[in-house]
């Protein structure tokens, strides 16, 4: 019961997790107000454009005040190099059970919930992978081509190692049957080579928000004791699909010994899959912490706005959105603009803010695309 009370509850979860929110509870299930070493309750507003919009912020306000959970944009992955159970509980700490006391809105509309809290201190390291399986977390591409005592295989072990670890971990993985086509094409390696605009292509084209790609080989390292020798070496990089940012990158070589090369070599490929994969996944959660910590960028993609002044409108719409930390024009020319967005949040959740809020007296725009990072508005003239 403990277990999943922990699972259910972590801040993690209430930020990205869309219209999912700890069923309410009666007064009587929480204790008094008070404060220990570890547990704290506390009673916070919030504001958004729904129930569980409010209560989720008022979440993070409520872990911004007990356990120093800051949104201050100085967070860095180097902070979170070790993912250990220290950082996590100075950064994050859990909500173990939440009761809304009261709702009501507000004259712009929006929300305000009023939530008392049971905050701990603590997260438990073993609970780490247990809660990315509750997270709203990035859709991952695996495309490493592999040779195999010198020959392309259709089956890479490497591979296919790295989906089994990231899936066993709750990760959600574009179906390895999909890959296999563009397996060994030239957008694959260029993108392995860190080609920023093949990996947004590929993540475009899979629906995939991080790819992670590179190459693996095996090759016989002769005979040990009567058995045959393979060493193999796995390499890749993760990369964030919608900016071409590297998360991680490694190479791992392992070696093994059976009846024949081939399965020695195939061992191999696995045993570095395996290692490597573990690598990522950890590289992987903490960039995903830090974009909670600091705020998702969301790049906005918009057409049809001709007038400087309309899209002045805009950016200010924009800005005054729930959540909306930062916004910054990138372009605007001819109709075509782009803007950098930075949310507490999802892009999804940004997308229902900008549909409700988001008003301009001359136009009517649709949301034709949203993914974890972009989202494409197209704007026409009443």
């Amino acid at each position: 019961m403990k277990r999943v009370l922990v699972i259910l509850v972590i801040i993690v979860l209430l930020l990205l997790s869309e219209g999912c929110t700890t069923p309410h509870r009666p007064p009587s299930s929480l204790p008094p107000d008070k404060t220990t070493n570890e547990i704290v309750v506390v009673t916070v507003e919030g504001v958004g454009i729904n129930e569980d919009d409010a209560v989720r912020d008022a979440a993070v306000k409520a872990l911004q005040r007990e356990v120093g959970f800051y949104l201050t944009g100085r967070t860095t992955v180097s902070n979170y190099r070790l993912l250990d159970k220290t950082v996590l509980t100075r950064t994050h700490g859990m909500i173990l059970s939440q009761h809304i006391i009261s709702t009501s809105r507000t004259p712009g509309s929006t929300i305000k919930a009023k939530v008392k809290f049971k905050i701990s201190k603590k997260i438990l390291e073993d609970n780490i992978y247990d809660i990315i399986m509750f997270m709203n977390k990035p859709r991952i591409m695996v495309v490493v081509p592999e040779r195999h005592i010198g020959k392309p295989v259709p089956d890479p072990a490497g591979e296919t190692a790295i989906i089994h670890n990231l899936l066993e971990k709750g990760f959600y993985v574009v179906d390895q049957k999909q890959v296999k086509a563009i397996r060994y094409s030239s957008m694959v390696r260029l993108a392995a080579q860190g080609d920023k605009e093949a990996a947004e292509r590929l993540g475009a084209e899979f629906g995939a928000d991080v790819i992670i790609t590179g190459e693996a080989f095996s090759e016989s390292g002769g005979e040990l004791m009567g058995l045959q020798t393979a060493r193999a070496r796995v390499e890749a990089r993760a990369i964030w699909a919608g900016t071409g940012e590297i998360i991680a990158a490694d190479a791992v070589q392992k070696g093994s010994a059976d009846l024949t090369a081939e399965i020695a070599g195939k061992k191999a490929l696995k045993s570095a899959g395996d290692e490597l994969a573990k690598y990522m996944m950890k590289k992987i959660i903490a960039n995903w912490v830090t974009a909670v910590d600091n705020g998702m960028n969301c790049q906005l993609l918009i057409t049809g706005i001709k007038n400087i002044d309309d899209y002045h409108v805009f950016i200010a719409a924009i800005k005054s959105l729930p959540g909306v930390r930062e916004v910054y024009s990138r372009s605007f020319s001819k109709g075509i603009a782009k803007i950098d967005v930075t949310v507490i949040g999802t892009s999804q959740l940004l997308a229902q803010k900008i549909r409700r809020f988001v008003k301009l007296r001359n136009y009517a725009f649709d949301i034709t695309n949203v993914s974890m990072s972009e989202m494409t508005l197209k704007f026409t003239r009443r």
